[in-house]
């Protein structure tokens, strides 16, 4: 079982899915994509794909848990590897950057093929990125998508110098 994933899910079970929507895998992958660009590595590496980025191994994980009920030798695993006051800090900031949002498709969309796309030190501007992100995501226009970047700019990109 994959336990770390098994404990991001416990952790925030706002984010609740079913690996039979499209809409749910999509956010769980855009979930996961931003919390480890938060600095919670879960070892799963993602590429663009259609939607924005993608990790077919957190796919394949999604399917494992889903329908798994709780356990406690699982639960005692899972904790182990965050039980480190960095990890934990990265873990709150995350959780005050998405709270509210953790069912929100769009915001998760935008905010991590943003994230995965801007890279001014490639020669991929916001305004580029911006274009790209409104045309692919639905329920995404220019406007939100900026007002996303700009989000992105205050907080997690300037963190990274790609601000």
């Amino acid at each position: 079982m994959p336990f770390a994933l098994w404990f991001i899910l416990h952790r925030f079970p706002e984010l609740k899915f079913s690996m039979g929507s499209l809409d749910d895998r999509v956010r769980l992958q855009k979930f996961i994509y931003l919390l480890q660009a938060h600095g919670v590595y879960l070892e799963y590496d993602f590429s663009w794909y259609t939607r924005g980025p993608y990790c077919s191994s957190l796919a394949k994980d999604g399917f494992v848990l889903e329908g798994k009920h709780d356990d406690a030798e699982g639960a005692r695993r899972a904790a182990g590897r965050f039980d480190n006051a960095l990890v934990r800090a990265r873990l709150d900031k995350f959780a005050e950057f998405v709270k509210g949002r953790e069912r929100d498709l769009p915001f998760l969309e935008a905010a991590a093929s943003l994230h995965h796309m801007y890279a001014p030190e490639l020669g991929i501007d916001a305004e580029d990125a911006i274009k790209e992100v409104a045309a692919r995501t639905t329920g995404v226009d220019e406007s939100y998508a900026r007002r996303v970047l700009d989000e992105l700019k205050s907080g997690l990109l300037r963190q990274a110098g790609r601000d």
